[in-house]
């Protein structure tokens, strides 16, 4: 464990470039009005989000019966967490396939789950800002319709901690999945890829919460809490439900076993990530990183069609490849592309769901 604290200590003094900026801000004394700038501009842009959120979820909650602030919870804590996960793969895609420390690390006497927790760690501490400005407003405005009390307050603290951990294990796995079977040297492929998939998620999911609630339902019976709703909307992802269930029902039985399984289901998801990792990490790494030499024999035919082969083909190739190395150029110019058929199918898809 003592490795692994030091190696933590390093990992966030690297990454977030804590030791630059002592030596720059405080020892050298050099441009001391950046931080004060970056500071005032996140205080500003956080600040703006979260009051949109606040008054978003307080209008929504206002106009709810009380019986519905469990559900309008658990779509701020369902968004919390899908939003974990696409940041969480974000960040553990630049942790794992853009870092340059990893080739330092691994001749090292250390561990593979010791270098896998310790990024996962810094990953995790980035991923509490986006749920301080969506999930935090959110509690404000609940709080507010709905007192939470003591034990309810402890509950929603012990959620905020736990919230962000399973989507980001369930990241951490895909990214060292993928890492072992597409190498380092094709990520800037791979981030048009994720980039798009995750746009499509996110219209998949918009389309999908469209016709669980506009399916037919009684409303008679939901009002009279014969249909779980909250339960019908989680059921894509129960730990949601339990998430919520925590804050909601805080001091009851209930909200007790729901924080209890929230808890083990995050300890498990963390402990499948550390599993997996150690399986597929130093597999994908030197497998990433590995060149075959190809020893081709090249006969009069082979050359003669290599030296055949069309110019304007090979200029295109040759174009492709440098317009991949630019991820941003990609996607400003699929997104449309993209987009467009994507909403024009989704609907149809829900719409045929919600029929009979």
């Amino acid at each position: 464990m003592k490795r692994f604290w030091c190696l933590l200590k390093v990992t966030v003094l690297n990454y977030f470039h804590i030791s630059v900026m002592q030596e720059t801000y405080i020892e050298q004394r050099q441009r001391q009005w950046e931080p004060l700038l970056f500071g005032v501009a996140i205080v500003a842009g956080a600040g703006s989000v979260g009051g949109l959120v606040f008054v978003a979820a307080r209008s929504l909650l206002g106009s709810l019966p009380p019986q519905f602030a469990e559900l309008a919870l658990m779509m701020f804590v369902l968004a919390t967490q899908f939003m974990a996960l696409g940041f969480g793969l974000a960040s553990l895609i630049s942790l794992f396939y853009f870092s340059a420390d990893l080739s330092v690390l691994v001749p090292l006497p250390l561990k593979a789950w010791t270098i896998l927790a310790a990024k996962f760690v810094v990953a995790a501490i980035t991923e509490y800002l986006p749920p301080l400005v969506l999930f935090l407003p959110v509690l404000i405005a609940y709080n507010q319709r709905l007192p939470l009390g003591l034990w309810g307050t402890l509950s929603a603290l012990a959620v905020f901690l736990l919230l962000p951990l399973i989507p980001l294990s369930l990241a951490g796995v895909a990214t060292l999945t993928i890492m072992r079977g597409v190498g380092r040297r094709h990520r800037d492929t791979l981030i048009v890829v994720a980039s798009l998939l995750s746009i499509a998620g996110i219209l998949a999911l918009q389309y999908f919460f469209q016709s669980l609630t506009i399916g037919n339902l009684d409303v008679g019976e939901v009002l009279q809490g014969r249909i779980d709703l909250v339960a019908r909307m989680g059921s894509m992802f129960p730990p949601s439900v339990w998430a919520t269930r925590a804050i909601s029902r805080a001091g009851e039985p209930d909200g007790l076993f729901n924080l209890l399984f929230l808890i083990l289901a995050s300890s498990a998801a963390v402990g499948v990530f550390l599993l997996v990792g150690q399986r597929v990490f130093y597999g994908g790494l030197i497998g990433g990183e590995e060149r075959s030499r190809q020893r081709t024999a090249l006969d009069a035919k082979a050359l003669s069609q290599a030296v055949q082969k069309p110019a304007l083909t090979a200029l295109v190739l040759r174009e492709v490849r440098l317009f991949m190395r630019m991820p941003i150029w990609v996607l400003n110019g699929f997104l449309a592309i993209v987009i467009v058929p994507l909403t024009a199918l989704f609907p149809a898809f829900a719409g045929g769901g919600t029929r009979g």
